[in-house]
């Protein structure tokens, strides 16, 4: 969980190993009414047992695609239009999603159509599992239909495709420039209440590095780049932040969005793609009508929460 999941569920992990969080092994009479609250659905194996069977008999990769009866009907449920599955950690919606892959590709083989299914994943280690699990579930014929991506691979492959090329980033090369566009603004930022206790002076790359202050306005102009293409950047002074926890008012947002600019024109500059950067030409790119080097059949997304909005609509 603390490698595949969410920013919330890592930073829950570490505060148990803290001591700041109690793991429980057995639920209480007392949390009763807490878990009634939540909406989701806490399930005690006990009381499945072909769930117990299968656990204890099972190797565990057999374990990670057995499909309780109860979500079959899901695999091959038809909708409307998108359709989100919810679920605590370790309920199925993985699993589910893994064998629903498997039935567009059925589909697609039964129709002949020439039509792809795109798996789209958190990270790179969770794409490598679902490869293995996918070669473990499928047919042969079945395999090479799923095609299992991050969504930064994913927008770096069509590019690619639609260019001939895939500009480059070095990271040692991008964090100079990070730093150097902070110290550009160190004075206006000191001004609206950020790094304080920096100074023209003080600003090293450890000091800046360690600065809670200058980790959220990385933060921060990684939601810009997220949310707008650079044309549509000015856009940021006026639109909702949900789930950013600190509020900031216009000032503080024009001296950002400056630093925003600086940065991403000094990185231009330097010829350096970030991954944002790439997934922003690729929105562009489809925007204009370019297609995509395969034809979707189906998009299935795994932890859909961490895309951007960028990252959302290109989907």
């Amino acid at each position: 969980s603390y490698i595949t999941g969410s920013k919330e569920n890592k930073t829950e992990i570490q505060l148990l190993l803290e001591g700041q969080r109690e793991f429980l092994t057995h639920i209480q009479s007392n949390h009763a009414e807490a878990l009634e609250l939540n909406s989701d659905e806490f399930v005690d194996l006990q009381d499945l047992p072909e769930e117990k069977v299968a656990f204890e008999s099972y190797p565990f990769e057999d374990w990670m695609l057995f499909l309780h009866p109860d979500q079959k009907p899901l695999v091959a449920k038809e909708f409307n239009g998108p359709a989100r599955l919810r679920g605590v950690s370790g309920s199925g919606k993985t699993v589910v999603a893994i064998h629903r892959a498997r039935h567009f590709a059925r589909k697609i083989l039964e129709e002949r159509t020439k039509e792809k299914v795109l798996f789209i994943t958190f990270n790179r280690s969770l794409a490598d599992l679902l490869n293995n699990l996918i070669k473990k579930l499928c047919l042969i014929r079945e395999q090479p239909i799923i095609c299992v991506s991050t969504m930064d691979k994913f927008c770096r492959d069509y590019v690619q495709f639609q260019s001939g090329d895939i500009p480059a980033f070095q990271e040692f090369t991008v964090d100079n420039v990070w730093y150097d566009s902070v110290r550009k603004h160190l004075e206006k930022l000191n001004d609206i209440g950020f790094c304080k206790s920096i100074t023209n002076e003080s600003a090293d790359v450890k000091i800046l590095k360690r600065d809670s202050d200058v980790q959220f306005l990385k933060d921060e102009v990684d939601f810009i780049y997220g949310k707008f293409v650079h044309s549509n950047s000015h856009e940021y002074l006026s639109c909702d932040r949900i789930g950013r926890v600190r509020r900031l008012i216009k000032s503080q947002r024009e001296v950002i969005l400056k630093l925003y600019t600086t940065y991403a024109e000094d990185l231009t500059k330097q010829k350096q793609f970030i991954p944002r950067e790439i997934n922003r030409v690729a929105y562009t790119y489809l925007q204009e009508g370019k297609p995509a080097e395969f034809n979707y059949r189906s998009i299935i997304v795994d932890e859909v929460q961490d895309l951007s909005e960028i990252d959302m609509s290109i989907l």
